[in-house]
Order: C-alpha cells, then structure tokens, then sequence
C-alpha cells in the first residue's frame, strides 16, 4: 500500500469514527471540546484542571470553563450525586 493510500484511508476512518461518535452524543448537548475533556477522563482518570490542559496544550482557565459547563450539565448530574468543582480541581 502506498504510503498516500494510507493517509486517504485513516482519514477516511477519522470521519467515520468522528460521524459515529457525533450520532451517539446528539442530544447531549455536548461539544467537541467538551467531548475531549471526558475524554481524557475516561483514558486517563482521575486529573486535576491544570493537569489535562497541560496534556491537551490548553489553558488552565479554558479546560475550567468546559469542565464548569460539565459539572452544570444533565450529563454529569446523572454520572454523580454530587457533583462540585472541586471534583476535578
């Protein structure tokens, strides 16, 4: 295989990966920032704010927005009793 076949091809699969995860969050109101925050949740567990946007390359400040928006979300209240902001600080 021909190493621009390849390219051709995983990029085919990231748009389906991409098409598949999108039909699975409608609904939730999710974004795709949001979705990398759980993410790296779920790959990475546990993680404090300053801790995920050092491995996503992001600021501090802009990972607390999108977590703050998690932790107000339908989605985090069904996964937690009690969800804070000190939960992943």
């Amino acid at each position: 295989m021909k190493l621009q076949s390849l390219f051709i091809e995983n990029r085919r699969l990231y748009q389906a990966l991409k098409q598949w995860r999108d039909a699975l969050h409608e609904g939730l109101g999710l974004t795709a920032a949001t979705q990398g925050i759980l993410d790296a949740l779920l790959l990475g567990g546990e993680a404090t704010v300053p801790r995920i946007a050092r491995e996503r390359g992001a600021s501090r400040q802009h990972v607390q927005q999108l977590v703050d928006a998690l932790l107000s979300s339908a989605i985090w209240s069904s996964a937690t009793a009690t969800p804070t902001t000190s939960d992943l600080r």
